[in-house]
């Protein structure tokens, strides 16, 4: 039970970081009555420019899905362009599983049995419906706002529509069915919840716990929650020994190990 549910909470990060970034749709004359703070001011926020571009840490990952609570021991480390790796070690001893997010793949290891499974994000249709990719993940780990790739920062935030309550600076956007909002301490710039909608499903990004990391600050607790499943989850890092680190190497894959499906692997995984 244990292996599986260290499984089902991989899946659930998954869908759930890749839900929690955003496109631009809406026009900067919709937005321009509603803003009452300057796009220049709100373009140098962390929340916007982002945390270190490379990092690594040591991370505990605490799913509860459907009631039921399990733990694990890992480590994160990410190259912005480049990719993200998770490794999974239980009681902090050996690598068991890694799972890495590529631009363009996601390869799921299995150390225990030698083998692997590879998955373009082109092949998997519903990804490419929403216009959701790699970006997004990046985003949600880095602690910033997700704007799309072919526009300048200052174009994409004038097509949000951006309001301040008190010290709540709120960005909101629709894309492709899905809506998403920001939530940023005006007086720190720091971003501390997101949000995506889609139909009776919301994901649901908070960053708490910010500390020191050179010389930005970064939530060392991150929560992501799905609603509107048929199982209530919760997923959460707790990340320690976060430091800038710019070595970043994709995982090779060795030619002892065994290429199988990605079901295959992770009943494998799940022990089944």
């Amino acid at each position: 039970m244990a292996k599986r549910n260290n499984i089902i909470a991989l899946l659930c990060l998954f869908a759930a970081l890749l839900l929690a970034g955003c496109k631009t749709t809406k026009s900067a004359h919709e937005q321009a009555a509603a803003a009452t703070i300057s796009l220049v001011e709100v373009e140098k926020m962390q929340a916007v420019q982002g945390f270190l571009p490379a990092y690594s840490a040591k991370m505990k990952l605490t799913a509860n899905v459907g009631g039921s609570t399990l733990s694990s021991q890992g480590t994160l480390k990410m190259k912005e362009g480049e990719g993200v790796q998770m490794g999974i070690t239980p009681l902090g001893l050996f690598e068991a599983a890694r799972a890495e997010f590529s631009p363009l793949y996601v390869l799921v290891i299995n150390r225990l049995k030698k083998e692997y499974s590879l998955v373009h994000y082109s092949n998997i249709a519903l990804l490419q419906q929403l216009g959701l990719n790699h970006a997004l993940l990046q985003a949600v780990l880095q602690n910033r706002v997700n704007l799309p790739e072919d526009k300048t920062t200052a174009k994409a935030l004038a097509a949000m529509d951006i309001t301040l309550e008190g010290d709540t600076l709120l960005l909101a956007t629709a894309s492709n069915g899905i809506t998403y909002k920001y939530y940023i301490e005006k007086s720190s710039g720091l971003l501390l919840k997101s949000v995506g909608a889609h139909g009776g499903t919301t994901v649901t990004c908070l960053y708490e716990a910010f500390r020191p990391v050179g010389d930005k600050l970064f939530p060392h607790n991150i929560t992501l929650t799905l609603g509107g499943a048929a199982k209530p989850v919760e997923l959460s890092f707790q990340l320690s020994k976060v430091k800038e680190e710019h070595d970043y190497t994709a995982t090779p894959i060795s030619s002892s190990y065994k290429k199988v499906g990605v079901v295959d692997l992770l009943d494998a995984l799940a022990g089944k």
